[in-house]
């Protein structure tokens, strides 16, 4: 089947872009959406390229697909190697596919993609916008970064600044508690003078009335 038959299979039976991909009877690890088959196919062109839904992974009877760029009828998988196709294991038990012998088609010429559908499948041009969408976006954000730079030194400036003040103060209110200490020391020592004084008038006092 052909991109856009799969396609069309999808939106018929209202089913996700996910698909179980072997390349020459190996079944991939992962998951794979269409698009990725199609590039997958590109990739290894002289390869048979064979898809299983994975909504009929769990079908005993379910059968593979040949990947096709030209509208051509259903063609069950065949896999070179001799052996039969496995799908990766998975959380879920998804059953061995029945092999069934047939004659490999020579790669016909590409195919180009539609623009998208309903199905949600991306052309070229949507990719190559949304790259340089990426790009723009790296773009403003490198100019954040610079412009955040730009602020960071006068901001580190006034935090010093705000630093020296506040070194300032306390030393001020250090200097203004030692000499308050200090003040109240002499006021301590004066008051201990005066009351010496009073208490050497009221002697003297004392002894000139004695001395009477």
């Amino acid at each position: 089947m052909t991109l856009k038959e799969l396609q069309q299979w999808m939106l018929n039976h209202d089913e996700e872009d996910s698909w179980w991909v072997a390349v020459d009877g190996e079944v991939q690890d992962n998951l794979a959406s269409l698009p990725d088959v199609s590039k997958v196919k590109e990739q290894y062109p002289a390869s048979q390229i064979s898809v299983l839904h994975i909504s009929n992974a769990d079908d005993e009877d379910a059968e593979w697909i040949i990947f096709e760029r030209d509208p051509s009828e259903f063609k069950l998988a065949k896999d070179k190697k001799g052996g039969s196709l496995k799908v990766p294991h998975t959380p879920t038990s998804i059953p061995e596919v029945v092999e069934e012998e047939e004659e490999y088609e020579e790669e016909e010429e590409p195919e180009i993609l539609e623009p998208r559908t309903s199905g949600g499948i991306a052309t070229s041009e949507e990719f190559i916008a949304l790259q340089e969408e990426v790009e723009t976006l790296k773009q403003e954000v490198a100019s954040l970064k610079s412009l955040a730079e730009e602020l960071k030194q006068p901001i580190m400036e006034a935090h010093q600044v705000l630093e020296e003040r506040e070194k300032f103060l306390e030393i001020s209110e250090n200097s203004l508690f030692d000499k308050a200490q200090k003040q109240e020391v002499l006021q301590t020592e004066l008051e201990q003078l005066r009351e010496e004084l009073h208490e050497r008038e009221r002697a003297l006092n004392h002894r000139e009335k004695a001395a009477r």
